[in-house]
């Protein structure tokens, strides 16, 4: 350069440190190019020139009617390798990407009127193979005094990275939301992570998840559960090698996919399409397992850079994977304990729950129905027995609690009430609060709620074949009275306090008469109880359902009124139904 063309360079350049770009503008030979030395260039052309080198933006001055490049040191790293090329035409530069941007430059040349785009997606040669990249940038034209364009200014930012990390992030949410689902076995889970997988082919166009056959043999075959993106689940002897080894703790590294049965997969048409070459086998180690229980092989794009952050994302696709396997090894195991758990407490429940008393004409049903959300038993029962008076005794309680310690409690508070009702011949109330003192006394020490019922009939009311009901209530959900004309009235008088609260509660009896056909019906909670409702809604729902059928057949009722919650019931039911039949004739025979 010649020594004035020098001293203008320099003045162009403006005083900043000479840094490698601001260097090689300096070092290039402008008279040899299209533009000419910087004294031959219009004052505009100088001035967008000083600015682009003078700001820690990316600018791109492309000069005269060649486009001749002129960047700063913010614009060199967006060209990967095709740097430098201070003072060579754009469209010989970009040479792949310049079909794509002629028009844009072309229309900012004519127009005169800048352009701007976000994340602009380029499928760039700069790194010597198709990469993905992105770009938010601004052509904007050059004017000279008289309105001619002796350029156009690139001002640009590569958004790559942020596009990248936000795409991934979504996989990411995607697998988390599938972490949130209780999966039923392994191979649906790998199922379900296959399946987001699959949605998210950009990054990584195919994934064949493999566990092994037997989770608790590291050394036990392998077996392919679900793939996406290849046509075959068996990969060939050579990707089979691949997944023992990194059972082993071979180090991640990216294969070549010749000669595989992974081989001939293509990348996403979003992504740039073309054939994937490699893929990377990561195992699979649950947290808090010492080994792996199975590995996964991911197809890597061939349009993205092998770089530190995509190293990063297979390794956390992989983790999160993993995760996933484990929860539902963890929900399985849950279930396998706790099905053995609740078998345990379903038999000493039921081993309580005896066949009810039948007296004449008084036909008795029970239902017990456990709980399909809880893992455990709860502590509801029934009861139905005659004592030696003549009276029938109805009892249905709950006793507070989910686990064995409540179905063993309930045992205990059951077979109390029978011999005091028993021994004493006393009515409901004074049962009741005498099996509240002996709770107390003898260190139950636990909530239980109870309908104690008896059913009476002296010498007068014999003659009208009228019974009647006497019941006391502890804390209980109230007895419904069946209508022999089919019409059905909860028995709403006064609830007294629960059993175990305050051993000195007063207790209360009230009394129904039972006409012939009449019936009761006594019930545990969990028949009326629901999540997003109350108990009155609840009680309601019952009494509306069992209008105009009071005088159904009672085993018929319980096992409608089961089926009727079966989809939403959370909680242990315990139904006794009674029908006092008329005793001037044979009692009508029904299912039990």
């Amino acid at each position: 350069m010649h020594t004035d063309d020098d001293a203008v360079a320099r003045r162009v350049l403006g005083p900043g440190p000479l840094t490698p770009v601001r260097q090689l503008f300096l070092d290039t030979d402008w008279s040899a190019t299209a533009i000419g030395p910087p004294a031959s260039w219009p004052a505009s052309l100088q001035a967008a020139v000083s600015t682009a080198m003078n700001t820690g933006f990316g600018m791109l001055v492309m000069a005269g009617p060649e486009l001749v490049m002129v960047y700063n040191d913010a614009y060199a790293p967006l060209m990967g390798e095709l740097h430098p090329a201070m003072g060579r035409p754009l469209p010989e530069v970009w040479a792949d990407e310049w079909p794509l941007l002629a028009p844009m430059v072309a229309a900012v040349q004519d127009e005169q009127v800048a352009n701007y785009f976000v994340d602009f997606p380029l499928l760039s040669s700069r790194n010597g193979f198709p990469e993905q990249t992105w770009f938010t940038y601004s052509y904007s034209p050059l004017l000279d005094p008289d309105l001619g364009v002796v350029g156009v200014l690139d001002t640009v930012t590569e958004t790559t990275d942020r596009v990248l990390a936000a795409r991934r992030l979504g996989l990411a949410q995607a697998l988390g939301q599938v972490s949130t689902t209780r999966h039923p076995d392994l191979d649906r889970a790998a199922a379900a992570v296959v399946e987001v997988l699959a949605a998210h082919r950009d990054d990584l166009p195919f994934a064949a998840l493999h566990l092994l056959g037997d989770v608790a043999d590291p050394g036990g075959p392998l077996r392919s559960v679900a793939v996406h993106g290849v046509d075959s689940a068996d990969p060939g002897p050579a990707a089979q090698g691949w997944l023992r080894a990194s059972l082993g703790g071979a180090p991640v590294e990216v294969h070549p996919l010749a000669g595989t049965g992974w081989a001939g997969v293509h990348a996403s048409d979003g992504a740039g399409g073309g054939a994937v070459q490699g893929a990377v086998v990561l195992p699979l180690t649950p947290p808090g397992r010492g080994s792996p229980i199975g590995a996964l092989a991911l197809g890597l794009s061939p349009h993205l850079r092998h770089d530190d952050a995509y190293r990063t994302f297979w390794e956390l696709v992989a983790s999160q994977v993993a995760g996933i396997l484990g929860d539902t090894l963890a929900h399985l195991a849950e279930q396998a304990a706790a099905a053995a758990s609740r078998s345990m407490a379903e038999v000493l429940q039921r081993s309580l729950l005896t066949e009810p008393a039948a007296p004449d004409h008084l036909e008795v049903v029970v239902r017990y129905r456990p709980a399909v959300t809880e893992v455990e038993v709860g502590g509801d029962w029934y009861d139905a027995f005659r004592c030696p008076d003549g009276s029938t005794w109805l009892v249905v309680g709950d006793v507070a609690g989910h686990d064995q310690a409540a179905a063993a409690t309930m045992g205990q508070v059951r077979n109390l009430l029978r011999g005091i009702a028993w021994s004493t011949q006393t009515s409901p109330a004074q049962a009741l609060a005498t099996l509240d003192t002996a709770i107390a006394g003898l260190g139950v020490g636990t909530l239980t709620s109870v309908v104690a019922a008896r059913i009476e009939q002296d010498p007068e009311l014999a003659g009208s074949g009228v019974r009647r009901l006497r019941w006391s209530n502890a804390g209980h959900p109230p007895p419904v009275l069946l209508h022999a004309d089919g019409g059905a009235q909860p028995l709403t008088a006064p609830v007294d306090l629960i059993l175990g609260a305050d051993p000195g509660a007063g207790r209360r009896d009230h009394e129904v008469e039972l006409r012939p056909g009449d019936g009761v019906l006594l019930y545990t909670d969990g028949l009326v109880e629901r999540r997003d409702g109350d108990l009155d809604a609840g009680q309601d729902w019952l009494v509306a359902e069992l209008a105009g059928r009071g005088d159904a057949p009672v085993a018929r009722l319980c096992d409608d009124l089961l089926s009727r919650v079966e989809a939403h019931a959370e909680d242990d039911i315990a139904l006794l139904a009674l029908r006092a039949h008329p005793e001037d004739r044979p009692v009508p025979v029904t299912p039990r």
